[in-house]
């Protein structure tokens, strides 16, 4: 729903509470690739220009970079998502914009809808294009590259993944043959994960100097052990929110439909696997070490809120005449006002899990879970943003941008600058 659209009836309003499961744990699932003959590789892409040829199948993209100083960034998205996250990420539906309330809207000459109340409707559209991963690192004159995973398992995936990380190696060292440059891995949610088995697998070909991961769930999340539990809780917070009828039983509509889409989504395969100690990650960390000369970085959320809801009531202007000619007509003019305590919905819901409790995780990922286990040495930064804001956040990408620029100097040193 984009901020220009007047309010919508309930069974469009919203998409779901953790419609951001779009990230992690489920939702608007990757295009399934056409894995055919390998992609044509370009030797000498021209500096700055998209290679539209590179891994075409997966949906790929590598962007030449304008400083050969900088390392080659491979970026890996989430679970159910593609690498469309890191150029336009309004591409997937995600609806938020927690600084400022909808503004006033003028619906122009109409009736008057339910006796003056619109049903309940989301924030509007935060504009977060202009803020991708992918121009920011362009800007910044890094190398780029990115593709869209199949649908499936971390294991039933790795092979496309281990093909896609030897074919980026191959492509930036062929931007300079007698000296290729460093390698940085950048990775969101699950694509953390993916980053491990692919050094745990391929090593890092003596170029991989940085791994940074954004909210990556690397000792699991609980979101994929209790949908149910935490779908009743939210519907029970809502229909027992202090409002007088209808808005009550609108509110507990609305909720179900937005909770429905947890069970179903996020007790597939590929979310099974992000549970605690759940087999993937047992073999994951079966001989699994750091890598010599590699720099890990970790971030993790604290804010788990996405969506607020609104109901929309007329204004004073609407009972004001307007007049065109000798024509008198009004112009039905809205404000929203926040439905507490229904917004943020998870509100009564904190204690089902650390994923959703302010403070402790980012509605997908408890802080706690994204840290790395301790042999990797890892420097942890803790910021105040949900699961998806990370696509779009700018002083996280500056903080990143710096760690990327640490070349030599101690992961410490690095991260206290980032304070």
């Amino acid at each position: 729903m984009r901020s220009s659209d007047r309010p919508h009836s309930s069974a469009v309003a919203l998409g779901y509470v953790l419609a951001t499961a779009l990230v992690l744990l489920g939702a608007f699932p990757a295009a399934a690739s056409d894995k055919g003959t390998r992609p044509r590789i370009d030797p000498r892409p021209a500096v700055g220009v998209r290679t539209t040829s590179w891994w075409h199948q997966h949906k790929g993209f590598f962007y030449a970079g304008t400083d050969p100083s900088l390392p080659a960034v491979f970026l890996i998205h989430g679970n159910h998502n593609s690498a469309r996250d890191w150029t336009e990420p309004s591409s997937l539906e995600q609806h938020y914009d927690y600084s400022n309330h909808p503004a006033t809207k003028r619906l122009g000459k109409k009736s008057v809808p339910n006796a003056g109340i619109y049903k309940v409707a989301a924030s509007p559209w935060l504009k977060v294009d202009d803020q991708s991963w992918v121009g920011f690192l362009r800007g910044k004159g890094y190398t780029v590259a990115g593709y869209t995973q199949s649908p499936g398992t971390i294991g039933e995936i790795m092979n496309e993944a281990e093909e896609a990380y030897e074919h980026f190696l191959s492509q930036t060292a062929a931007l300079n043959p007698s000296a290729p440059p460093a390698v940085a891995i950048v990775a969101h949610s699950r694509g953390g994960l993916i980053a491990r088995h692919l050094l745990k697998s391929k090593g890092s070909a003596g170029r991989v100097n940085c791994v940074v991961t954004l909210h990556s769930p690397h000792q699991g999340s609980e979101m994929a052990v209790a949908p149910n539990k935490i779908a009743d809780e939210a519907v029970a917070a809502v229909g027992g929110a202090n409002l007088p009828e209808p808005f009550k039983g609108e509110l507990r509509d609305l909720a179900r439909q937005i909770a429905s889409p947890l069970r179903s989504m996020i007790i597939d395969d590929q979310s099974r696997e992000l549970r605690p100690g759940s087999p993937m990650f047992r073999a994951l960390e079966d001989g699994e070490r750091p890598v010599d000369g590699v720099r890990y970085f970790t971030f993790g959320g604290t804010n788990p809120n996405y969506y607020r809801f609104y109901v929309w009531t007329f204004t004073a202007m609407s009972s004001v005449p307007q007049y065109k000619g000798i024509e008198q007509y009004f112009v039905w003019e809205v404000k929203p006002t926040e439905i507490g305590p229904a917004s943020p919905m998870y509100a009564s819901v904190r204690d089902v899990a650390p994923e959703i409790t302010p403070g402790k995780g980012d509605g997908l990922v408890s802080d706690v879970r994204a840290h790395l286990p301790e042999a990797f040495h890892a420097e942890h930064v803790t910021e105040d943003l949900n699961h998806a804001e990370v696509l779009w956040d700018r002083a996280l990408q500056g903080r990143v941008d710096r760690i990327l620029r640490g070349g030599a100097r101690s992961a410490t040193a690095i991260t206290r600058t980032l304070r």
